[in-house]
């Protein structure tokens, strides 16, 4: 309304200067001209009426010329304010959201050097459809309460419990299962030693736990284990269930091999056995060499007897 307001007064103002021009025009005519114009010149009240009529014309033209023009510039502004909105819409709804980035495995167990960053890959392997490992646990532990026949006493005998976290998703009881047949296989550790290994559901010598990456860690200490890797410490082997999840680049998607690697390698710490080396490329690994870092040219092997030709 302020607009059309604005218009009218325009449209009065160019009005009047065009009579103010019209005048001084006629003032400059020469005599001659003059008393010419004078005879063709209508009756005073006819020319009023003409030029009023011709005012009124001209004044509600232009009026009507600029409202339209103010009413498609408003509509056409309207339309592309409207559009830019939109569009910026669209595309800010097309904006990929960014990818959530994943855990990843590090080294080797009982390291005690700087183990890698939980958020690096282990090669170019993939978890699978392993299921979900909690960084963190509450620190208890459920105790398989099944224990395997007694053995006949002869030699010594090590006894051991299996524990699982709370939280982790794997049964105390499969775990022990598959750790009492890793230990008694023939091509394990009884083998090779005359002690005997017997589960006890408490009062055990040696206590086999798996756990969270941060529970391994606090168990684990003064070894640097860095969320990814298993330790022997003191009467504890802590299995990292990470590890037992995703398992390591040298056993590829082979988990059975892997956890059975392990069992092992962890047990053998217990034993009183040390880190060994890839004896050459194309060779059987040690069990005791550290094939959760890689194998240094040799092959994966899982057991204690294999590398020894047994």
């Amino acid at each position: 309304m302020s607009e059309v307001v604005g218009l009218l007064l325009l449209s009065g103002a160019a009005v009047s200067a065009w009579r103010a021009t019209h005048r001084t025009q006629a003032s400059l005519l020469l005599p001659g001209r003059r008393d010419a114009a004078r005879r063709r010149r209508p009756r005073p009240g006819a020319r009023r009426k003409v030029r009023r009529r011709s005012g009124r014309w001209l004044s509600l033209s232009t009026v009507l010329f600029l409202a339209g023009a103010i009413v498609l510039g408003n509509a056409v502004d309207g339309l592309g304010a409207k559009d830019a909105t939109r569009a910026s819409e669209t595309a800010g709804a097309a904006q990929p959201r960014p990818a959530a980035t994943t855990p990843t495995p590090g080294r080797g167990s009982a390291e005690t050097d700087a183990p890698a960053s939980r958020t690096s890959r282990d090669g170019d392997r993939t978890p699978g459809a392993a299921p979900p490992i909690p960084e963190s646990g509450s620190g208890r532990f459920s105790v398989a309460g099944v224990e395997p026949a007694t053995p006949d006493g002869s030699g010594g005998e090590l006894t051991y419990s299996v524990e699982v976290e709370e939280g982790v998703p794997y049964s105390a009881n499969d775990v022990a299962r598959f750790v009492d047949d890793v230990l008694s296989d023939g091509r394990g550790w009884t083998s090779v030693t005359t002690e005997k290994f017997r589960r006890v559901a408490k009062g055990s010598m040696l206590r086999i736990r798996l756990a969270t990456p941060t529970t391994t860690d606090q168990l684990c200490r003064p070894l640097d284990t860095g969320g990814r890797l298993s330790c022997r410490n003191g009467e504890m082997v802590v299995l990292n269930a990470w590890r037992w999840a995703h398992g390591a680049e040298a056993y590829g998607s082979d988990l059975v091999r892997y956890r059975t690697y392990l069992v092992n390698h962890e047990f053998g710490h217990a034993l009183g056995n040390g880190h060994d080396s890839c004896p050459g490329v194309g060779e059987t690994s040690p069990v005791m060499s550290q094939q959760t870092k890689g194998l240094d040219g040799c092959l994966a092997n899982p057991w204690p007897t294999a590398a020894d030709g047994k």
